[in-house]
Order: C-alpha cells, then structure tokens, then sequence
C-alpha cells in the first residue's frame, strides 16, 4: 500500500505540474506576442515622429529657399542661408530613403544622431514614392535658386510657391497612412490578448476536467470505499478508473476488501452493513 500511495502522490504531481507548465506556457506565449507587437509600435512612434517631421521639412525648405532669394535679389551675402538649406535638402532626403527602405534615419537636423527604422509596407511604400517624384522636382528648382541667374531664380521661386502645397499634402497623406497602420496593429494587440486570454480559460478549463476527471474523482471514490470498509461494509466491489496507478492502488483496495470479507463471519457482515 505504501508503494501504491508513492505511485499515487506522483502521478498527481505530474497532472499538477503539466497543468502549471502549460499555464506557463500560455502566459510566455502572451507576454510574447505582446512584447512583438509593443515592438512594432514602438518602430510605428519613431517613423510616424520622422514622417510629420518631413511635413515641417517642407515648409522649412520653403522657407529657407524664399529667404535666400530675398538675400540674393537685396544683393546681401547668404552663404549661411545656402549651407543651412544645402542641409535641410540633406536631412529629407535621408529621411525619406529611410522612412521608404528602411535603414538609419536622422533624428536632429544637424545629421548626427541616426535611428534605425523598419521598411515601409506597401502602401506606404507607393504614397513615399509620390512625395520623392515631388521632391525631386522640387529639388531641381532648389538648385537653380542657389546656382541659377536672377532670372531663373525668380522662374523656381513661383514653381516652389505654386507647388509646395502638394508636396505637403503627399506627405500628411503618408502620415495619415502610417498612423492609420500603428492604429491597427494597436488593434491586432487587442485582438491577441483577447484570442490568448479565451484560450487560456479553454485550457484551464480543459486541464481543470482532466485532473477533476482522472485524478479528484477516483480519489474521492477511493475514500468513500476506505471510509465504508473501516465500518466494515464490505459488500460492495470497489471500482476506481482512471489514472492507471489509481486503478493499481484502488485494485489494492478491492483485494483488501475480498480478504476482510473472507474473514468476516456473513452474519456479522450483514449486522456491519446494515450500520
């Protein structure tokens, strides 16, 4: 009996045990996913940060670019106009290949600090695409108003003046996209813990039935038994399914039970029973 109870105590530590490593398990699978998805959003703040700074970027060329013809036209030396837009045009540039391809992204302006950031997807891919075609059309007029003659200059203020408009429309379209993406993913979490906490219930209900059903259940008929054979009720055949050590342990039991019925005179077994 002492080796079938050994039996007994370890198979139910078994079924305790595989039921705490799944429930583990399903905990790392959440905390996981989670940590997955956080990381996405964590890519989806810096690229959203970097894309509605080119929106600032391209009034800021604007800007910058109308203000170095004044200096040009007023006949006032512009050198530090011209390198500090020379270094906006830079810094777009970067940052749209980055935003498009993926790679390092320049957090300052002064192209010092770079971010690593994710390739676009698609659609984010095919808007940017746009913006470039803008920009580099852009970018030609930004070079004839630093090398081109007064009259040339002039010609590319009006086009950066009538144009600029759309190229900062193309870019608050890439930002709507971009955010409207980060929202979805922030949806996709939801979605995951929801899916991930319905089925941790499932298979804790699942567990919980199956030590209920294999473990809790034949106990509880064995110490019915053991309690009925200590009165010495011995009429009835202990039956115990199962886990195949209970079984073991409640055949033990059924063996004991024949033995003191052999031994009991039947009409003491009967006063027994009938107490």
């Amino acid at each position: 009996m002492l080796q079938e109870r050994k039996l007994v105590i370890r198979t139910v530590a078994a079924r305790l045990t595989l039921t705490n490593l799944v429930l583990v398990l399903l905990i790392i699978g959440i905390v996981g996913s989670t940590i997955f998805v956080l990381e996405r959003q964590k890519d989806d703040g810096l690229v959203v940060n970097l894309s509605g700074r080119q929106r600032m970027l391209t009034q800021r060329m604007a800007h910058q670019l109308l203000g170095y013809s004044q200096l040009r036209d007023q006949g006032k030396p512009a050198q530090a106009e011209r390198q500090a837009l020379l270094l906006t045009l830079q810094v777009f540039e970067k940052t749209l290949e980055a935003l498009d391809h993926g790679g390092p992204a320049p957090m300052d302006l002064q192209l010092v600090n770079l971010r690593q950031t994710p390739p676009a997807s698609a659609a984010v891919s095919a808007q940017l695409a746009r913006v470039r075609g803008l920009y580099w059309a852009h970018e030609k007029q930004a070079r004839v108003i630093l090398d081109g003659t007064e009259a040339e200059r002039h010609q590319a203020v009006a086009y950066i003046i009538e144009n600029n408009s759309e190229l900062l429309s193309e870019m608050n379209t890439a930002v709507s996209i971009l955010q409207s993406e980060g929202e979805a993913r922030v949806r996709q979490l939801y979605y995951i813990q929801g899916g991930a906490l319905l089925l941790a219930l499932l298979v804790f209900w699942l567990l919980a039935s199956y030590v209920e059903r294999t473990v809790i259940e034949p106990l509880k008929r064995l110490s019915i038994v053991a309690d009925a054979i200590s009165r010495g009720d011995v009429q009835f055949p202990v039956e115990v399914s199962g886990a195949k050590e209970l079984a073991r342990l409640g055949a033990s039991v059924e063996r004991l039970r024949v033995a003191m019925k052999n031994l009991m005179p039947s009409g003491e077994t009967a006063e027994l029973a009938g107490l």
